[in-house]
């Protein structure tokens, strides 16, 4: 039973902030700490008992009934913990994960699904899990795009899905709708993360976004995170701009301008 708590406290406490150890250690260590000092109290009890104190029976029961409240209270504690992280869970609309390449949840894929689509701005190709967009590339050869992100993820089995297509859909109708896993370092997590509060029709230069992330000598850096973006569209780094000029990006500089403007164009229609 207690297997199967500590997986499904890291389940759930997993999806809130892509950081499951801490939470997961919290549980633990109240479990831990009431168990080992329920010992601890039991062992002192006895050893009294053994030199013949001659109150141990009275202070003897005494540790007992501390020790069984402490147990209750350690046991009302994560139940508590369990009911606050599931209520937070239902209030978040959106859990994208932020995720390093180390995380347990990153190691542990052993399966993915893949789609190709036309779209107006050229063909395309998803990567996802059941819940969360992994990768949205712009293709020129889909057989070759598909092994290059086998060999990006040499360790999973890439098959076509239903919830790639999905995604893929949705990428281009309601990107802000769409949860993301994205893998990277803790910069680029940090940029990623920050281009998904940039809104549709609008641009930053690549200074501006280093300034909003407080690290306003970080310019290059942050080109080389744009860069880097393997979630193209939804993580929109389309809107990062040099002062005055498009320039660079991965999936082509016409590509680029073309997503600005029909993003501009709706803004627009939209008022």
């Amino acid at each position: 039973m207690g297997r199967h708590h500590d997986i499904q406290n890291k389940d759930i406490v997993g999806i809130v902030l892509g950081k499951p150890q801490r939470f997961v250690a919290i549980v633990r260590v109240v479990h831990c700490v009431s168990f080992r000092f329920e010992r601890l109290l039991d062992m002192l009890s006895n050893f009294l008992i053994v030199i013949g104190h001659k109150d141990s029976h009275v202070i003897h029961f005494a540790l007992e009934k501390r020790a069984f409240h402490l147990q209750i209270a350690a046991s009302a504690l994560r139940n508590h913990l369990l009911i606050f992280l599931r209520f937070f869970i239902s209030i978040i609309p959106s859990m994208d994960l932020w995720l390093p390449p180390h995380d347990f949840r990153v190691r542990s894929l052993r399966k993915l699904g893949y789609s190709f689509a036309s779209t107006p701005f050229g063909d395309c190709m998803a990567l996802a899990t059941e819940s969360h967009l992994v990768a949205l590339r712009f293709v020129e050869n889909r057989f070759e795009a598909l092994a290059d992100l086998q060999s990006r993820w040499p360790k999973v089995k890439l098959s076509p899905s239903s919830d790639a297509a999905h995604f893929l859909k949705q990428s281009f109708e309601h990107p802000e709708k769409i949860q993301v896993m994205a893998v990277g370092t803790p910069f680029q997590l940090t940029i990623w993360e920050f281009l998904r509060s940039i809104p549709p029709g609008t641009t930053m230069t690549y200074g501006e976004v280093a300034a909003a992330i407080a690290r306003p000598l970080a310019s290059r850096a942050v080109g080389q995170a744009v860069g880097a973006n393997e979630i193209a569209v939804v993580i929109p780094c389309h809107r990062v701009v040099s002062r005055g000029k498009l320039t660079g990006y991965r999936w082509g500089l016409e590509r680029k301008r073309q997503l600005l403007a029909g993003e501009l164009s709706v803004r627009q229609l939209l008022g």
